[in-house]
C-alpha cells in the first residue's frame, strides 16, 4: 500500500488504490468491514467541514476598495 503514497490529484495512482482495496475488501470480511466504518467515519467528517453554504462576512469601519469574499472555488481566480 505504501506505493500508493504520493502525488495528491494524481487519477490513475487513485484508481489503483481504489482497486486494491476492493480486492482486499472482496478477500477479507473483517478488512472490507474497518473499510467501510473508516468511510463512514471520512464522509462524516468531510460534511461537517462542507456546510450546507451557510456563511457570515461582515466589514466594519473605515474605507475598504476592492473586497473579495470566496467559497468553496475551484479553479482559477483573478482579480484585475
Amino acid at each position: 500500500m505504501s506505493a500508493f503514497g504520493g502525488a495528491v490529484g494524481d487519477a490513475e495512482r487513485a484508481r489503483r488504490l481504489a482497486d486494491a482495496l476492493a480486492l482486499r475488501a472482496a478477500q477479507d470480511p473483517a478488512f472490507a468491514q474497518a473499510l467501510t466504518v473508516w468511510r463512514q467515519e471520512a464522509e462524516a467528517v468531510r460534511a461537517a467541514h462542507v456546510s450546507a453554504g451557510d456563511q457570515h462576512q461582515q466589514i466594519v469601519g473605515g474605507s475598504q476598495t476592492n473586497v473579495v469574499f470566496l467559497r468553496d472555488v475551484n479553479g482559477n481566480f483573478t482579480i484585475g
